[in-house]
C-alpha cells in the first residue's frame, strides 16, 4: 500500500482546504445566526485535527505517544461542535440554553484531560515492526462520546426531515447523507479497523473521513440558495490559484524566480480580488431583482385577493341596494297616492295651514321618492339590469313638463327657470329615464344657484337631438370637471355649496345617455360662473329587442 503513503499530503492540502474555504464562505454568507458560528468552529477544528493527526503518524519515536493523545485531544471538540451546529441549524429561532453550552464545554474539558492521560493510550507496542499506541480504557468512553454526539445528530436530522418540506426537506436529507457517510467511515475505519483489527494504516487518511459531510453540507447550502455558488466558486477558486502561486515562492531557485513569483502572485491576489468584488455586484443586482420580484409577485397576489373581495363587496352592495329601494317604493307609492287625494279635498277640506304642511310632506315624499329611484337605477347599471326601452316620442313636451314641475322650487330660491325649443322633436328612447336625466341636470342646476336664472334649451342638430341646461350658478372647477360624472363624486368646489347629494345623480345620467348611444358632457368658465351640462343621443337610433320603455 505505498501508494497511499504518496496520496497522504494531497489529501492532506484538499482537506485542509476545503474546510478553511467553507468556513471563511459560511462566515461571510451564511445568515448571522448562532449555527453559523459553531459550524465555523467546527470546520476549524476539523483542520486542527487533520493537521495533528498527519504529522503524528510521521513523528519520532519517542514523540509518537504524545502526538496519539494529541490527536485526541484536536478530535475531542469535534463531535460537540457538530452536534451544537445541527441542533442550532434545526431549531434556529430558539437558542441553546446557557447551561445546556456549559455542561457541553465542561464534558469536553474532561475529555481532553482523559486524553492527555495514561488511560486513554497507555503505551507503545511494536506491531508490524511499527511503534503503535496501545488503547486503554478510556478509548471506549471515547468512542461511546464521538457515537453518542453523531449519531443523536444525526437523528435529530432525520426525525426533522419528517416535519418539514420544500427545500428545507431537501437541506436537511444532504446534511443527513453526508454525516451518515462520516460517521461511518470513521466508526469503521477509525476504530474497528484500528482497535479490532489493529489495521493502523487507515488511521492516515482520518482527515478524510470528514469531507462527505462537508461536501453534502456544502451542496445543501449551494443547491438550494443558502449560499451562492457563483460567489463560492470564484471565492474558492481564487483561494486555491493563489495558494498553489503561494507555495511556489518556496520552491524558487533563485532570488530571480522568486521575485517574479511574488509579483506574479500579488498580481494573482489584485486580480482575483477585482474579479470577485465584480461578481458581488452582478450576484447583489441579481439578487435585489428578485426580491423585487417576488415582491411584485406577492403584491399581485394580494391585489388580486382583495380586488376579488373587494368585487364580492361589491355584489353584497348591489344586492343589497337593488331590495332595499323596491321595499320602498312600495309604500312611497301608497303615501304619494293618499297624499295627492288629501290636497285634492277627498277626505274634506284643510286650512291653509294645514294644506301648506301637506304640500311640505308631499315635495319631501317625491324628494325622497327620487332618491329611492336613484338607488334603485344604480343597483340596475351595476348588475346590467338597466334596460333602456325604446318608443316614439315628443322630447319638447317632456322638457317642458319637468320645467312645470321644478318652476315652483325654482321660484321659491328667487331663480327663474325658462325654456326654449322647438315645437316639436320626435325621438324614439325611453321617456322615463331621459325624463330622470333631465330631472337631475335641472334639479342640480336649482340646488347650485344662488341666484340668477336656468334656461333649458333643447334643438336638433343634425341627425341628434341636444338638451341643455344653462345655469348661473356655483361654476365647475377645470380639475373637477372629468370627475363629476364618476361613482358618489362631486367636486370639492360643489361639496362645500351643498351637503346634500349622494354623488349618484351624474353617473345614473351618463349611464342612461351612453344607454342611448349618445354622450354627456359639462362646459364651465371657472367658480362662481356658471355651468351647462349637455347631452345628446341619436334621433332615430338602431332598433333593440325591447322596444317598450322600462320601469
Amino acid at each position: 500500500m505505498n501508494y497511499l503513503h504518496d496520496l497522504e499530503l494531497p489529501f492532506l492540502i484538499i482537506a485542509v482546504v476545503a474546510n478553511i474555504s467553507l468556513a471563511i464562505i459560511v462566515l461571510r454568507y451564511a445568515p448571522q445566526r448562532e449555527y453559523r458560528n459553531y459550524f465555523v468552529l467546527y470546520a476549524l477544528t476539523q483542520v486542527v485535527w487533520v493537521v495533528v493527526n498527519y504529522f503524528a503518524v510521521r513523528s519520532a519515536p519517542d514523540l509518537i505517544l504524545f502526538m496519539a493523545r494529541f490527536t485526541i485531544v484536536a478530535a475531542v471538540p469535534h463531535p460537540a461542535l457538530l452536534y451544537l451546529f445541527i441542533r442550532s441549524f434545526l431549531r434556529h429561532d430558539e437558542p441553546i440554553r446557557k447551561a445546556f453550552k456549559v455542561s457541553i464545554g465542561a464534558l469536553v474539558v474532561g475529555l481532553i484531560a482523559l486524553a492527555l492521560s495514561p488511560f486513554l493510550f497507555t503505551h507503545l507496542e511494536t506491531i508490524q515492526g511499527q511503534a503503535t499506541p496501545v488503547a486503554g480504557p478510556g478509548m471506549g468512553i471515547f468512542g461511546l462520546y464521538v457515537l453518542m454526539f453523531l449519531s443523536t445528530a444525526l437523528w435529530k436530522l432525520l426525525v426533522s426531515w419528517r416535519r418539514v418540506t420544500g427545500i428545507e426537506r431537501k437541506q436537511r436529507m444532504f446534511i443527513a447523507v453526508g454525516l451518515f457517510i462520516t460517521l461511518l467511515l470513521i466508526v469503521v475505519f477509525n476504530f474497528i479497523a484500528a482497535v479490532v483489527f489493529e489495521q493502523l494504516v487507515f488511521v492516515r487518511f482520518g482527515h478524510m473521513y470528514t469531507l462527505p459531510f462537508v461536501i453534502f453540507t456544502a451542496y445543501a447550502m449551494v443547491k438550494h440558495h443558502l449560499l451562492n455558488i457563483k460567489a463560492i466558486a470564484a471565492e474558492m477558486g481564487v483561494m486555491l490559484l493563489n495558494l498553489i502561486i503561494f507555495i511556489q515562492l518556496f520552491n524558487a531557485q533563485s532570488l530571480a524566480q522568486f521575485v517574479i513569483s511574488a509579483f506574479v502572485f500579488v498580481g494573482s491576489l489584485v486580480m482575483g480580488l477585482f474579479v470577485i468584488r465584480g461578481l458581488y455586484k452582478e450576484i447583489e443586482q441579481r439578487e435585489r431583482l428578485q426580491e423585487l420580484t417576488d415582491q411584485l409577485k406577492t403584491t399581485n397576489d394580494e391585489l388580486a385577493a382583495a380586488n376579488e373581495k373587494l368585487k364580492q363587496l361589491d355584489q353584497a352592495k348591489t344586492e343589497f341596494l337593488s331590495i332595499t329601494s323596491h321595499q320602498l317604493r312600495t309604500p312611497l307609492t301608497g303615501i304619494k297616492g293618499y297624499l295627492s287625494m288629501m290636497l285634492e279635498g277627498d277626505f274634506g277640506k284643510f286650512t291653509d295651514q294645514q294644506g301648506e304642511v301637506l304640500q311640505r310632506v308631499s315635495a319631501e315624499v317625491e324628494r325622497l321618492a327620487r332618491m329611492v329611484q336613484v338607488f334603485l337605477n344604480v343597483s340596475r347599471i351595476e348588475s346590467g339590469r338597466l334596460i333602456i326601452g325604446k318608443v316614439a316620442f315628443n322630447l319638447m313636451d317632456m322638457a317642458q313638463t319637468v320645467v312645470k314641475e321644478l318652476t315652483p322650487f325654482a321660484e321659491k330660491k328667487g331663480l327663474k327657470l325658462s325654456f326654449a325649443g322647438p315645437h316639436e322633436l320626435t325621438v324614439t328612447a325611453d321617456p322615463d329615464k331621459l325624463k330622470d336625466v333631465v330631472m337631475n341636470l335641472v334639479d342640480n342646476a336649482i340646488k347650485y344657484t344662488a341666484q340668477g336664472t336656468i334656461h333649458v334649451k333643447v334643438e336638433q342638430h343634425n341627425n341628434e337631438a341636444q338638451v341643455c341646461v344653462i345655469d348661473t350658478g356655483v361654476g365647475i372647477d377645470p380639475e373637477d370637471a372629468g370627475k363629476l360624472f364618476e361613482k358618489f363624486s362631486r367636486g370639492i368646489g360643489i361639496a362645500k355649496v351643498s351637503a346634500e347629494g349622494s354623488g349618484l345623480g351624474l353617473f345614473i345620467v351618463k349611464k342612461i345617455v351612453e344607454g342611448h348611444e349618445g354622450r354627456v358632457w359639462v362646459e364651465s368658465k371657472g367658480k362662481g360662473q356658471g355651468s351647462t351640462f349637455s347631452f345628446v343621443i341619436p334621433l332615430h337610433p338602431a332598433p333593440s329587442e325591447d322596444t317598450s320603455p322600462s320601469a
